[in-house]
C-alpha cells in the first residue's frame, strides 16, 4: 500500500484544503517548511520556467500559508514552554528568572499587573481625543453624584 502525502492527507481531511491540488498544497507546505518560494515551487512539481507565478500562488492561498505557519507554530509550544521553565528554574540572572516566571504565570491565566499612572497633565499635551475621552468620564461622574445626591434628599 502506498504511503499518502501529508498534502493528499490535508486535501482529505481539513476542510480549508478540500478543492485544492495534491501539487499546489505540496508547494504550500514546502514553502512554509523553507520560505524558498521558487526551491519550494519546483520540488512541488511545477517547472522552473514558471517560477514567477509562485508568489501569485501564495498571495492567492494566503490563508493557507497562514494556517500552515500556525500548525508549524503550534508543533513547538510545548519546547519553548519547556525552555521557559528551565530558565525559570535555572538561570543565572535573577531579572531573566523573573522575566520566566512571568511569563509562565501570564501563560497560566494570571494577568500581569495592572499600571496605573497618576498625576497631573498639560492639556495643551492631550490630543483632542483624549479630551474627549477625560471629559466624557468627569461628565458622567459629576452626573451619577448628581443623581444619587438627589435620590437621597427626596
Amino acid at each position: 500500500m502506498a504511503v499518502k502525502s501529508r498534502a493528499k492527507i490535508l486535501i482529505e481531511n481539513d476542510k480549508d484544503f478540500a478543492g485544492k491540488t495534491e501539487k499546489l498544497v505540496s508547494f504550500i507546505e514546502r514553502y512554509v517548511e523553507s520560505g524558498d518560494k521558487n526551491t519550494s515551487w519546483v520540488e512541488a512539481g511545477y517547472s522552473e520556467l514558471t517560477t514567477n507565478q509562485a508568489m501569485g500562488k501564495i498571495r492567492d492561498n494566503w490563508r493557507l500559508v497562514e494556517k500552515l505557519i500556525r500548525d508549524r507554530i503550534g508543533s513547538h509550544v510545548p519546547m519553548a514552554l519547556n525552555g521557559i521553565v528551565e530558565l525559570a528554574m535555572n538561570a543565572k540572572n535573577d531579572s531573566v528568572k523573573l522575566k520566566a516566571l512571568q511569563d509562565v504565570m501570564y501563560r497560566a491565566g494570571y494577568d500581569r499587573p495592572l499600571e496605573i499612572i497618576t498625576g497631573d497633565m498639560d492639556v495643551e499635551k492631550l490630543a483632542n481625543k483624549d479630551l474627549d475621552m477625560e471629559l466624557t468620564a468627569l461628565l458622567a461622574r459629576a452626573n451619577k453624584e448628581a443623581s444619587d445626591k438627589d435620590q437621597t434628599t427626596h
